[in-house]
C-alpha cells in the first residue's frame, strides 16, 4: 500500500515530508518523490524509482526550503515501476499524490485524450491530474475542481492534492486511510495515509470521512 505525506507551516516541509516518509517505509514500496514550492513560488518535483536514499541523493546536498509539499512512496499498481510512473504526478499548477485504483481510469483516459490531454505516465493517477487541470481551465476553482474529479471516479482511493499557485493542499478519500494532524504551537498541518507519519509532529489528529 502506498505512503502518503504532506506539510503545510513553517517549518521546511521538504524536510517534514522526507522525515514522514522514511517512517513509512516498512509498508514496502518501489519507488518514491516529492512535489513542493520553493522559494521563488514555483512547483518543484523531484521523483525516483527505487529506495527512499534514492530520492533524497537526487534531491543532493542543497537545502531546498518550502512552506508547503507533498510526498509519497509507490506499490505499483498500474504502469510498470519506473521514474516516470512514480508520485507525484504533476502538471502546472497541480501536483498528486495517490494510495488506492481507479477502477474507470480506462474510461476516463480515453475521454481525456480525446479532448487532447497529453498523457506521461501510464498510471491512473495521473487521469485524476488530468480531469482536476481540465476543469481548473474551464473556469472552477482549485477546491471545486477537485471535488467536482472526484465524484467522477470509481473505486477506493485517498488524494493529496497541492496547488502550486497557492500553496494549499487539498485532501480527499474514499475507503482508503488518510488522517490529518495539526500543531497549534507550530501553526502546521499534515496529511498522511498513516498515523505513524505524524506521531510526536502534531498534537491533534483528526480522522476524515468518505467523499468530504
Amino acid at each position: 500500500m502506498c505512503g502518503i505525506v504532506g506539510h503545510v507551516g513553517p517549518k521546511n516541509s521538504v524536510e517534514v515530508v522526507i522525515e514522514g516518509l522514511k517512517r513509512l517505509e516498512y509498508r514496502g514500496y518501489d519507488s518514491a518523490g516529492v512535489s513542493f514550492i520553493n522559494q521563488k513560488d514555483e512547483l518543484e518535483v523531484f521523483k525516483k524509482e527505487g529506495k527512499l536514499q534514492n530520492l533524497i541523493d537526487l534531491l543532493g546536498t542543497k537545502k531546498y526550503i518550502s512552506r508547503s509539499c507533498i510526498g509519497h512512496t509507490r506499490w505499483a499498481t498500474h504502469g510498470e515501476v519506473n521514474d516516470v510512473n512514480s508520485h507525484p504526478h504533476s502538471a502546472n499548477p497541480i501536483s498528486v499524490v495517490q494510495n488506492g485504483i481507479i477502477e474507470n481510469f480506462a474510461t476516463l483516459k480515453q475521454e481525456l485524450e480525446g479532448g487532447g490531454y497529453k498523457f506521461e505516465s501510464q498510471t491512473d493517477t495521473e487521469v485524476f491530474l488530468a480531469l482536476i487541470v481540465t476543469t481548473m481551465i474551464s473556469g472552477k476553482t482549485f477546491f471545486e475542481a477537485v471535488s467536482s474529479s472526484f465524484q467522477r471516479i470509481d473505486g477506493n482511493s485517498a488524494f493529496v492534492i497541492l496547488n502550486g499557485d497557492s500553496g494549499e493542499i487539498l485532501a480527499i478519500k474514499r475507503g482508503a486511510p488518510l488522517v490529518c494532524g495539526t500543531h497549534d504551537t507550530h501553526s502546521q498541518a499534515l496529511v498522511s495515509s498513516d498515523p505513524y507519519a505524524l506521531a510526536g509532529v502534531v498534537d491533534r489528529l483528526y480522522f476524515p470521512e468518505d467523499n468530504v
